[in-house]
């Protein structure tokens, strides 16, 4: 392909950016080696970008490292989409119904699906993450067969509400593919990193070019070195770079010089008016009075952040090679480590003070409230797997206050559609109404679905707890006149929960991305057996009543109703 006009610029004001500087090094260096000591992480690089000057920094590693960025290929891909866009092979606003048939489309659509809807999430696909990677060749599918195979149903309907999810962008990949005849890495290297001089930048997993493989680095959990993993989703978590390139990418977006930039750093869709909303492969954000976008991306043990201010021509890459996730998936502090750059570096160079925000409108006495009470779950979740259950861990609980809403320790008081927080902040929250009742929480750019109180936190105690307390009870009285009937039973049941929750807290759930445990699929034969052993004991209670027999039958009920919600009642692995 020959030099386009962009390139050529770029060549040329690269290594006149060298001779400025877009921020004080010393207070970099100083700023990023203390946070890394802090997240424990050995090794990160940075990009900053800042009108005509640029800036690479590495840390623990060179400065040409290559990287794995996870979710920041999503603006990449976009970038993509949109020059097919311009080109007019595809167009934004199309119904793609009619090829999308090829792939296994649950429910069947109603309405419109367009390319709009899939680079803002807004089309309303579930999620389905652990799997997505795999260790053998053997195992890597094309995009095409992947998604025949592994597609998630879909929730809602196009246009309704953002949910992101990987299984937009990769369609939107996909969509590529067809439209073009050609593999989506390729496409990828000839229509932006070819144009922009990112040599060092691939979409490939098998073939990855050797002068980058030779410069990946090696992620860790803090200790232990990640094996090498390839990404069925290529366009949405699959992108090798290096700071230098994203330097690059990030100069060509800010400066309109890809088809589309416009349309990928301004709001292409918002939940609410008063929210924050979703560009093609950006978020919004706030930094004081400047707009930004940015986009995280997590990937076998990588961590990233693109992080933009259009305003003053600034962007900033950031990425390290730690792995974020501790027990249960809590998020651990190498996990905040590319967002506090973000706020750091924006606070360094444009200090935000705490501005008044408007004054919150007076409380409203009287107005019915109770509406809105309830807990909500995020809607970025698995709903057709055993992956369902991580959503438990992600909620928010709105409780009346007098004459407002609670969330955790803010108030929010009525403001015609939305709710402002009381305190002198720009926060605020809205809701979504069906005819008869109120749907969802809508709170920054994304949402939360009102739950049933059992499923919830909350009552775990009550829908969980006594349940597995009245079968240990039940167990203990009639182990020695029916040993193997309670074991089969009463304790296969308490045996899946105790060696559940020991999974979910001793294996690295990065590796869940590789696919359920061998423990795992064990361990879901146990609520199977404990149905067989409990309905004899069932048998038995009908024949001659006996209160152990019957505590034990009764609360098992809430418990396998409780696993069958959670999609861990049988192997649901999607």
């Amino acid at each position: 392909m020959r030099s386009s006009p962009l390139s050529l610029a770029l060549l040329l004001w690269l290594p006149a950016a060298a001779l400025a500087t877009p921020v004080d090094r010393n207070w970099l260096d100083s700023t990023v080696t203390s946070a890394m000591q802090q997240a424990d992480i050995d090794a990160a690089i940075i990009a900053v970008v800042r009108d005509d000057a640029h800036l690479i920094a590495a840390y623990g590693t060179t400065e040409d490292a290559v990287f794995r960025v996870g979710s920041v290929s999503k603006p990449v891909t976009a970038s993509l989409l949109l020059s097919l866009a311009a080109e007019g092979v595809i167009d934004l606003h199309e119904d793609l119904a009619g090829e999308l048939s090829a792939l296994p489309l649950q429910p069947a659509l109603e309405q419109p699906l367009t390319l709009h809807h899939l680079l803002t999430h807004t089309a309303g696909f579930s999620e389905r993450l652990f799997g997505q990677h795999t260790r053998s060749i053997e195992n890597f599918h094309s995009l095409h067969t992947y998604l025949q195979h592994h597609l998630p149903p879909r929730f809602a309907p196009p246009g309704n509400i953002i949910v992101y999810n990987d299984h937009h962008t990769a369609l939107a990949g996909w969509l590529a593919e067809q439209r073009t005849g050609k593999p989506f890495a390729e496409l990828a290297r000839t229509r932006i990193f070819a144009p922009l001089g990112m040599h060092n930048s691939s979409f490939e997993q098998i073939d990855l070019p050797a002068h980058i493989a030779a410069r990946m680095i090696q992620a860790t959990d803090g200790v232990t070195p990640y094996p090498h993993d390839y990404i069925q989703l290529p366009p949405a978590a699959g992108l090798f770079t290096t700071a230098g390139d994203m330097a690059v990418y990030m100069a060509a977006l800010m400066r309109g010089g890809l088809p589309g930039s416009d349309r990928q750093l301004s709001v292409q869709f918002r939940n609410h008016h008063k929210l924050p909303g979703r560009a093609y492969g950006f978020a919004e954000g706030r930094h004081g009075d400047l707009t930004t976008w940015y986009k995280d991306g997590q990937a076998s043990g990588f961590n990233a952040r693109l992080l933009l201010i259009p305003e003053h021509r600034f962007g900033l890459f950031v990425a390290h090679n730690r792995n974020i996730f501790g027990p249960f998936g809590a998020v651990q502090e190498a996990g905040r480590f590319p967002r506090r750059m973000g706020e750091a570096l924006a606070q360094h160079l444009w200090p935000a003070t705490d501005a008044p925000a408007p004054s919150p409108p007076m409380s409203s006495p009287g107005k019915d409230l109770t509406p809105y009470a309830g807990t909500y779950r995020t809607v970025v979740a698995a709903r057709h797997t055993w992956e369902r259950i991580a959503s438990l861990f992600d909620e928010a609980t709105i409780t009346v206050d007098n004459d407002a809403l609670r969330l955790g320790s803010r108030l929010y008081l009525p403001a015609g559609d939305h709710f402002v927080n009381a305190q002198p902040t720009w926060d605020a929250i809205a809701f979504r109404h069906s005819s008869t009742d109120v749907t969802h929480l809508l709170i920054g750019g994304g949402a939360y679905e009102r739950v049933p109180a059992w499923t919830t936190q909350q009552a775990l105690p009550w829908s969980l707890g006594l349940p597995l307390i009245l079968l240990a009870l039940s167990g203990a009285v009639r182990l020695r006149r029916a040993p193997w009937s309670t074991v089969l039973g009463q304790g296969a049941l308490l045996g899946f929960f105790c060696g559940f929750a020991a999974v979910m807290w001793l294996v690295d759930v990065q590796l869940l991305f590789l696919g359920p445990p061998a423990v795992l699929l064990a361990l879901l034969a146990l609520p199977i057996i404990a149905i067989g052993a409990l309905l004899w004991q069932a048998v038995g209670v009908v024949r001659r009543p006996n209160v152990a027999d019957a505590v034990g039958v009764l609360a098992s009920a809430p418990v396998l109703i409780w696993l069958n919600y959670w999609n861990l009642l049988g192997w649901r692995l999607g």
